[in-house]
């Protein structure tokens, strides 16, 4: 009996440490794959970034290097694939991010960030249709995700169909009420609508925010000029439109909407100065601009109120009217150009 219980305990242990050795190679190799799956993650983030920054120097071939060896790491974490895809498409390879995206998509069903990275490449590219259809795609998989109703908001806007562009800003504005920019938006378009009684309350209390950046600011600042243009309160146009101007890369229909708010105001001088800018900017303005102290062409000075927000400036750009010119400083100008007090 002994030798027996001997040879039994003798058998368990043996048992036991086979056990524990395949525990602890099983742990090891865990941990192996996780540590080899960490760092390819990293390789890839950091192609990325590398990437994105040799595309900023205009170094396009190198940039798509770095992008596709990105790609090559195969990484798995749905956030640092994205972040692939969107490398391949700031390095000019639109449709392979595009591929990559889709096909992620139907690796997560159920990830409402693939199909708004869709959305935002598609809007980026000037595809509207496509974009809105990623946009809801995003909205069914996640009803609340905010940067797709706001994309979907900003699409209506460009269309020109403004309530329903109005209607979604508000429905973005319940889900971020602190976020100022969809304010903003949202009074831009009440200006198009021609209701600037509305828009002024709203855009005044940005300017007075200590929320919001300098640029959304000073946004707010050049439509709140416009608001009270359209609200015939002259003095007040000037001072904020001036104001704004000098942050404020101006284009031609810009200098147009200070020519008018400087004439109506009763300040020639200004409104010269402002229109001689618009022609250097737009020769073509010549026929807009009658005879003797006139304001431009009332559909030239319309077309200033559609310059708020990235993607209105990249419209902009894309149809020529972009030129990197600003107002003279006041320094410059006569004692009519000073800043005046802002009539609230």
């Amino acid at each position: 009996m002994p030798f027996l219980w001997q040879r039994t305990r003798f058998l368990l242990t043996a048992v036991n440490l086979t056990v524990a050795a395949s525990v602890v190679a099983s742990v090891t190799g865990c941990a192996w794959v996780e540590k080899r799956i960490v760092q390819r993650e990293a390789r890839c983030e950091a192609l990325c970034a590398q990437s994105k920054a040799a595309q900023a120097r205009g170094e396009l071939g190198e940039a798509q290097r770095l992008a596709n060896e990105a790609r090559r790491t195969k990484p798995t974490d749905v956030g640092t694939r994205l972040e692939v895809a969107e490398a391949l498409a700031e390095a000019g390879q639109s449709q392979l991010a595009i591929a990559e995206l889709e096909k992620l998509s139907r690796e997560h069903p159920q990830d409402a960030a693939v199909p708004l990275k869709l959305a935002e490449l598609a809007q980026r590219s000037g595809q509207d249709r496509s974009a809105e259809d990623y946009a809801r795609e995003a909205l069914q998989r996640d009803p609340g995700q905010m940067a797709a109703i706001r994309l979907l908001a900003e699409i209506a806007e460009k269309r020109g169909q403004l309530d329903d562009a109005l209607h979604t800003y508000h429905r973005a504005a319940e889900l971020a009420p602190d976020d100022l920019t969809i304010h903003l938006r949202s009074a831009v378009v009440q200006l198009k609508r021609g209701n600037a009684d509305r828009a002024a309350p709203v855009l005044r209390s940005i300017t007075q925010s200590s929320l919001v950046d300098e640029a959304t600011r000073n946004e707010a600042q050049w439509q709140l000029g416009a608001a009270y243009l359209q609200l015939e309160r002259w003095e007040d146009a000037t001072t904020s439109l001036q104001s704004a101007a000098r942050h404020r890369t101006c284009t031609a229909a810009d200098y147009c909407l200070i020519a008018e708010a400087e004439e109506r105001a009763g300040h020639p001088e200004q409104a010269e100065l402002a229109r001689s800018q618009a022609l250097l900017l737009d020769d073509n303005l010549a026929a807009q601009f009658p005879t003797g102290n006139q304001f431009p062409n009332r559909a030239i000075t319309a077309s200033a109120l559609s310059s708020a927000g990235s993607s209105t400036s990249s419209s902009l750009s894309n149809a020529g009217f972009f030129a990197p010119a600003k107002i003279p400083s006041p320094t410059s100008q006569s004692a009519a150009a000073q800043p005046r007090k802002l009539h609230q």
